[in-house]
């Protein structure tokens, strides 16, 4: 076969996997309480669960391979970016006071909540119950089981606070309303 016919077959190869994308998104915007104006996920998750106990705020962007479990309920706040892999759990099993073993039918709920303007980086995992105030990082490859104070940038495992931001500059950007604008994260953007 010739180059450029292969060539031609790729891109529409490619077109077509990004609207059956574009489907995917719109489908899975309409399960949620609320998906904000700007907001992204990434259609290649590989989790969504009680996605009607999940809120996420206006322009959001979540990368592909994440894990939104929402049984216990997670609200996203405006402004937050999450690179590949994210984890998000809000519930976990009775393992404690359980009536069989390993577990038993019992989920133990509690609400994860994620403040403005926070990025977390590759393959982190939130477990139930966190608050992550504005304005943290969190560093990748984190497991954050605690809450994360405002301006903190977090790592680990468990993570823990390495150090803050720049308050004066992150107060300056907030005030300015200097937010970075999310995009589309597959095929052509409009």
């Amino acid at each position: 076969m010739n180059r450029n016919f292969l060539n031609i077959l790729s891109k529409i190869s490619f077109q077509i996997k990004c609207i059956f994308m574009d489907i995917k998104h719109e489908h899975a915007k309409k399960k949620f309480v609320k998906f904000g104006k700007n907001s992204y996920l990434n259609p290649n998750y590989d989790m969504l669960s009680s996605p009607e106990k999940i809120e996420i705020g206006d322009n959001v962007l979540i990368h592909g391979h994440a894990f939104l479990g929402g049984r216990g309920g997670i609200k996203i706040s405006d402004n937050f970016v999450a690179a590949e892999r994210l984890a998000i759990l809000s519930s976990n099993h009775n393992y404690n006071e359980c009536t069989l073993l390993p577990w038993d039918e019992v989920h133990i709920e509690k609400r994860v909540f994620i403040g403005r303007n926070v990025w977390c980086g590759y393959n982190v995992t939130i477990l139930p119950g966190v608050i992550i105030n504005d304005g943290a990082v969190i560093a990748a490859g984190s497991v954050v089981t605690n809450d994360v104070p405002k301006y903190a940038v977090v790592g680990g495992v468990p993570a823990k606070v390495i150090k803050y931001r720049n308050i004066e500059n992150y107060d300056k950007l907030e005030r300015n309303k200097s937010y970075r604008k999310m995009k589309k994260p597959w095929g052509h953007q409009k």
